[in-house]
């Protein structure tokens, strides 16, 4: 299947990159060009950004292998239950500062439309990226609350939260937020930190973080270089 997807994109993943290059090797300007649907400007600036956090690996050679390796230790020893309870009065109030602000915002732009408007706030930003941040924000905070309260109400087992879902008022309401938390957890804040602890707790820190910025610093250079 992945053979049959990648013949079926070939055109589009390897020709189209291969034939701008092409086109740039003969002095052609390609600043109006697009690649992969996205325009050539877009990728170019994407390649200074991923350049830049190339370049931000200097910053381990400036704190040192002693002070990575300790980091990289207390992540390892991190106890994400205790964390957990320091965060939960903060995480409560952004949630609820964001949410309440969200719908400021949507009340003020519906009554107050041409205010509004008049510094760049729309219902068409409120309901593009910067809602959906908003919205994020809030699920994952109402997730993690929800989450919360399931442990409480499950005392000290650690069976899980489905055993305990029917302990939950709402349950099908607050089974959305609680999956999504779990799944940024589980699935990339988790494996990030590991990943961290394992790259700075070594002989020789950060060295496998060394090969990613230069990986990155390739990928974003042939870009750059592509829509000067």
């Amino acid at each position: 299947m992945a053979l049959v997807l990648a013949g079926r994109h070939f055109d589009t993943l390897v020709r189209e990159p291969l034939g701008l290059w092409s086109r740039w090797l003969t002095g052609e300007q390609l600043g109006g060009e697009r690649l992969w649907g996205w325009p050539l400007l877009a990728w170019g600036r994407t390649g200074k950004a991923l350049q830049f956090v190339a370049g931000l690996t200097v910053v381990l050679d400036l704190v040192g292998p002693d002070r990575l390796r300790a980091f990289g230790a207390e992540l390892r020893g991190q106890s994400w239950r205790r964390l957990a309870d320091k965060l939960e009065v903060p995480v409560m109030m952004v949630t609820a500062v964001t949410l309440v602000m969200y719908y400021l915002l949507v009340f003020l732009t519906i009554f107050a439309r041409e205010a509004m408007a008049g510094i760049g706030v729309t219902p068409a930003l409120l309901s593009g990226p910067v809602g959906a941040v908003l919205a994020l924000l809030v699920v994952l905070g109402v997730g993690f609350l929800l989450l919360r309260v399931v442990r409480k109400q499950g005392g000290q087992t650690r069976r899980g939260i489905m055993a305990h879902a029917e302990r939950l008022p709402l349950y099908l309401v607050g089974a959305a937020p609680i999956a999504l938390w779990i799944t940024a957890t589980r699935f990339l804040l988790l494996p990030a930190v590991n990943g961290l602890a394992r790259a700075f707790d070594r002989t020789h820190p950060g060295y496998p973080l060394r090969w990613a910025a230069f990986a990155l610093f390739v990928v974003g250079f042939q870009f750059d270089l592509l829509a000067s």
